[in-house]
């Protein structure tokens, strides 16, 4: 249904799929580091994290929205909430089962979300149904 957020309910190759489609979408637009962290088992509100980040905030924001958009337009999903996007420093889009981060570098660094998820990082390309 139009509008909906994405939630645990998503079939699981759905899931995959729109993974894979938003980590495609951040490459392409010059997301840098993007990496994925399958966060199922060591979390209790979301299974994976999607982090990158932007050369400055105005790239942050046009990257998170970017992702919003295209959400939208491809999978009929909205997030249940954005945070962030009016400053463009940590954006966060929840999308339920998957949280997408996009950081100004030094935040990231300073917040240092990958040397807590680190030992969850998987290939997003390599991820199947």
């Amino acid at each position: 249904a139009s509008g909906r957020c994405a939630d645990l309910s998503m079939e699981y190759s759905r899931v995959i799929d729109f993974i894979k489609a938003v980590v495609a979408m951040l490459e392409d637009k010059k997301a840098k580091d993007v990496v994925c962290y399958d966060v199922g088992k060591a979390s209790t509100f979301c299974d994976t994290h999607i982090v990158c980040s932007g050369n400055s905030t105005r790239h942050v924001q046009t990257l998170a929205q970017e992702v919003v958009d295209r959400v939208e337009a491809d999978f009929r999903f909205k997030p249940a909430s954005v945070e962030g996007l009016e400053t463009g420093n940590w954006t966060v889009l929840d999308f339920g089962s998957v949280v997408v981060h996009v950081f100004l570098q030094e935040q990231r660094d300073f917040y240092a979300i990958d040397a807590l998820w680190g030992g969850h990082a998987v290939d997003a390309k390599a991820l199947r149904a």
